[in-house]
């Protein structure tokens, strides 16, 4: 019984002692600003660069034999601040994302928000356009683990203000939250 015990020990130490993969989600995230100082109507472009993104990637903690295997985008959330001189209410906007010599693809279509006096973070899950979070997150593929690694991400934001014609001067930050999949080999214990 004692031989039978001890071997059965060994084999199981010798299992735990293999490498095993594991799956580690972490998540990143990134900002595109925009500065929105203008009467009436307004047209701006914001950009994520692909470097912003591969730094955002070396923040994130694991070894070389860990790879990242897929990217998902788990949240976009949008942060207004009112600046001096802001006469609008509100604003209405659409948001694109910009598609390599295709035009573009609608993140949120005719979304209209409310300009506080202090700094505001709104939930935009509810409004989002699945064509547009699909693109962004095809391109952040393609920047991460794909073979277009300097292609930036640009967004378009156009909009109008509320009251007609009175002045949006607001900073609008575009939070982008991606979670990652990261297959990563241990040692076994």
């Amino acid at each position: 019984m004692k031989k039978v015990t001890i071997v059965l020990f060994c084999a199981l130490l010798l299992i735990a002692c293999e490498e095993k993969e594991i799956k580690l989600y972490p998540s990143i995230k990134n900002t595109a600003t925009l500065l929105i100082d203008q009467q009436g109507n307004f047209e701006k472009n914001a950009i994520i660069s692909s470097t912003e993104i591969r730094n955002s990637i070396d923040d994130v903690d694991f070894d070389e034999s860990g790879a990242i295997e897929n990217i998902t985008t788990e949240n976009i959330t949008l942060i207004v601040k009112r600046l001096s001189g802001n006469t609008a209410e509100s604003a209405k906007l659409d948001l694109t994302i910009e598609v390599n010599n295709e035009g573009a693809k609608n993140i949120l279509d005719d979304f209209v928000f409310t300009i506080h006096a202090n700094e505001t973070q709104i939930d935009i899950s509810k409004s989002l356009k699945a064509e547009g979070v699909k693109e962004l997150t095809d391109q952040l593929k393609n920047i991460i683990i794909g073979s277009n690694s300097s292609n930036d991400i640009e967004f378009k934001v156009v909009g109008s203000s509320t009251p007609v014609d009175s002045k949006v001067n607001i900073e609008l930050q575009v939070i982008v939250q991606n979670g990652l999949v990261i297959k990563q080999t241990i040692d076994g214990i």
